[in-house]
């Protein structure tokens, strides 16, 4: 056996790996964040639809070597903020507080899902008196219990900063909510959506909620069923929460004698005078009635009633005519979808609203569009007026606007008819923020000027050049799939420090180099392009927050050394590609969730058949399913035994495959085996020591994952000797895969 093998193993204990703490059962994906938090790793635990043994997720993180940075107040900030998704699971029949146990690191945990679980399960009474829930501000319960638990109400007095409780699809809200100060008082926003109440359930008599009734923030009852048979004075929501400042209404049904959707309404919002010759609801902010069938605004909807409403959503309705003028402080509205002529909208004199959303209201096919956007923008900065094409090819160069934009513009002009697209001359459009003109028909997009832009989607058209500004560095999202663009070159935006997504699948580009620099860079999309070849360091090591890479259906046929190094990557698509040139550590696969080479699984049991002994790929390939592929292994069942049998030795196979524990008696047995190379290792680590000899410089502790010290990273990686493997087989695939 060769002496480098084994000086490799005692080696790489003292590599950094700078991932963050997975179970194998999930996979993992960073947050959204803002400069101001990234030394915190912020991501979500999803471990939907897994099967988990006895009723338990245990993991704990391998911190046997890691050397920890303490900073002053380390004792009260968690290195990592979490949330975990357990929905659907295949195996959990109850919770309790040992159901999940999360050790060997320091974390905050903000958020925990529990939805849609089995007939079967059960909330124990103790499932959150622990610790590891006493910051959890997100409790989603929704269609996760058809047994209510004993005790109800004190099952979330424990939970002293919850925030945010979701009971949808279930009966818990009525035995639960009963009971003051079983709720802290901290809850902000209540969601009951899905369930069925009758007449009674909100009457001020209802004994449903007394112990969240002054619920501050948002009441969520879309999708509801009422039952209003009976009618009952009495019955206004804001009698029952009088500090709602929030409501969500849409998409509810009213089981009555009558079909009028006005007289259901005034029984849930039309308060009757109270004690002090006032009426409950005057408090309320935001109203959402999508989707409802209203044909109107009822006559009892007025500025007395609601004097502080900001935002109304009357989308998906059957409203032709609409009279806002009485809205005081209404700055937010939306009419999409419905049969309603900009012309039949009555908006208050000199207004200045937010933003106004006019999707696919348009009937008169032959207006200029020109027109209506300067109608528009004589409004709002903010506007969406999407989906409503006209019957003739459209070119929108130039129109005037009569409004100064503050610091929040959008636009949003996706299927419109547009041929050709030019607002270069209008200087106000300098600071557009955020800009969305997919589905049209344009060849060119030039927003050389824009330097504000955060999110551009310009998909599924026929551009060839897309012109950036090349001091943008605010853009954190762009969508231009489906097009035919063929260099990078003019894209300059994937140099900015901010950038959170990029999908440019579907197009012509053949040529990719290492310029993505964004340490909030999770997911990029260049699949069924042109590309030939991934050069070294493609996505490396700086990049902490990459999550997923889709390459598939490209030409890759060469992968170079470390192309592959991000080091909390947890899905790499491959499929589809006729790889034959593989370099030795081409990828860093420890964090790996989901590695598709494949979507054939007889192709796959065909080329471990017929490969080679030097098949790096698939030889990379089986390493990682043993070591790492157990969420994989879960979702899909992958014939690995019988490509293990033919391709590889018993003797190869025993040293390539790591327990998940990775201690260190694994590498001590190796060293014992191999005294001269123990020799040889330790005197090179004294001569290191004492002459700190160039050759050792890679070899380090591991260190806690922080994003303030990524600078330091570079300096420590060495190129490792590249051996080059010819690989002449056809690409090998796996099938009905699912990526969640």
């Amino acid at each position: 056996m060769n002496v480098n093998l084994y000086v490799f193993l005692f080696a790489i204990s003292f590599i950094t790996i700078n991932c963050f703490p997975c179970p194998p059962e999930c996979i993992c994906k960073p947050s959204d964040t803002t400069a101001d938090d990234f030394t915190r790793m912020i991501y979500t635990i999803n471990c939907t639809r897994i099967q988990l043994q006895n009723n338990q997720l245990i993991f704990r993180a391998q911190s046997w070597s890691i050397v920890e940075d303490k900073i002053e107040d380390d004792d009260t900030i968690s290195d990592y903020t979490i949330s975990i998704d357990l929905s659907n699971s295949l195996s959990l029949n109850y919770f309790d507080n040992t159901t999940i146990q999360l050790t060997g690191f320091s974390f905050s945990m903000q958020s925990l899902s529990l939805t849609n679980q089995s007939k079967q399960f059960e909330l124990k009474p103790d499932a959150f008196n622990s610790p590891q829930y006493q910051n959890l501000r997100m409790l989603n319960l929704s269609s996760c219990c058809q047994r209510i638990p004993p005790n109800c109400p004190q099952l979330f007095r424990t939970l002293n900063k919850l925030e945010v409780l979701d009971l949808s699809g279930t009966d818990m809200y009525k035995t639960c909510l009963d009971t003051p100060g079983g709720i802290s008082s901290s809850l902000r926003d209540l969601i009951l959506r899905n369930n069925h109440y009758d007449a009674t359930t909100f009457s001020h008599t209802s004994p449903y909620f007394a112990g969240v009734r002054n619920l501050i923030g948002k009441l969520d009852l879309q999708g509801s069923r009422f039952n209003m048979s009976t009618q009952l004075k009495g019955n206004c929501l804001f009698d029952l929460f009088p500090n709602v400042t929030k409501l969500d209404l849409s998409s509810t049904e009213f089981v009555s004698t009558s079909n009028d959707i006005d007289i259901h309404l005034k029984h849930l919002l039309y308060c009757k005078m109270n004690v002090d010759k006032d009426f409950n609801g005057k408090q309320l902010r935001e109203l959402e009635l999508r989707q409802l069938n209203l044909e109107h605004l009822p006559d009892w909807f007025t500025n007395d009633r609601f004097p502080v409403l900001t935002r109304l959503d009357l989308s998906n309705n059957r409203i032709l005519t609409v009279d806002l003028r009485s809205l005081s402080q209404l700055v937010h509205v939306s009419l999409a979808f419905n049969p309603i002529e900009f012309e039949k909208i009555n908006w208050r004199s000199n207004p200045t609203y937010e933003s106004i959303n006019l999707r696919s209201t348009k009937r008169n096919l032959t207006n200029d569009l020109s027109t209506d956007l300067e109608n528009l923008f004589q409004l709002s900065t903010n506007v969406d007026y999407s989906d409503n094409a006209a019957n003739v090819p459209c070119n929108l160069t130039k129109f005037s606007i009569g409004i100064d934009f503050s610091a929040d513009v959008s636009l949003n002009l996706s299927r419109m008819n547009l041929y050709s697209f030019d607002i270069q001359d209008i200087s106000r459009f300098d600071d557009l923020n955020r800009f969305d003109i997919s589905s049209n028909y344009l060849v060119e997009l030039n927003l050389g000027k824009q330097s504000k832009l955060t999110y551009l989607d310009c998909s599924n058209q026929y551009l060839r050049i897309l012109n950036l500004n090349s001091e943008n560095t605010n853009l954190l999202e762009l969508k231009c799939s489906n097009n035919s663009l063929q260099t990078l070159e003019n894209i300059l935006f994937i140099q900015s420090e901010n950038l959170r997504l990029i999908d440019l699948s579907f197009n012509q580009i053949q040529i990719i180099s290492p310029v993505f620099t964004s340490r909030y860079l999770h997911t990029i999309n260049l699949q069924s392009n042109l590309i030939e070849r991934l050069p070294r360091k493609l996505f490396h090591e700086k990049l902490l927050n990459l999550y997923s890479i889709n390459l598939s259906w490209n030409k890759i046929n060469v992968i170079e050394s470390q192309a592959f190094q991000s080091p909390n990557l947890q899905i790499l698509d491959l499929t589809g590609n006729p790889l034959k040139t593989i370099e030795t550590n081409f990828l860093f696969t420890s964090s790996l969730r989901l590695f598709f080479i494949t979507n054939d699984t007889q192709g796959f049991i065909h080329r471990c058949a017929q490969t080679q002994a030097n098949d790096l790929l698939l030889s990379s390939y089986l390493t990682w399913i043993e070591q790492n592929g157990t969420y994989m292994q879960n979702l899909q069942r992958i014939p690995i035994e019988k490509c293990l049998r033919p391709y590889m030795s018993r003797s190869k196979t025993k040293w390539m495959k790591f327990k998940d524990d990775y201690h260190i008696k694994h590498f001590s047995f190796y060293v014992t085996l191999f005294a001269i190379s123990i020799g040889l290792v330790l005197g090179a680590v004294y001569l290191y020591r004492k002459k700190r000899l160039p050759f050792f410089r890679p070899f380090k502790q591991y260190r806690l994952l922080d994003r303030r010290n990524t600078n330091d990273f570079e300096q420590y990686q060495r190129e490792d000797e590249e051996i080059i493997m010819n690989l002449d087989e056809s690409p090998f695939h796996v099938s009905n895969r699912v990526v969640t």
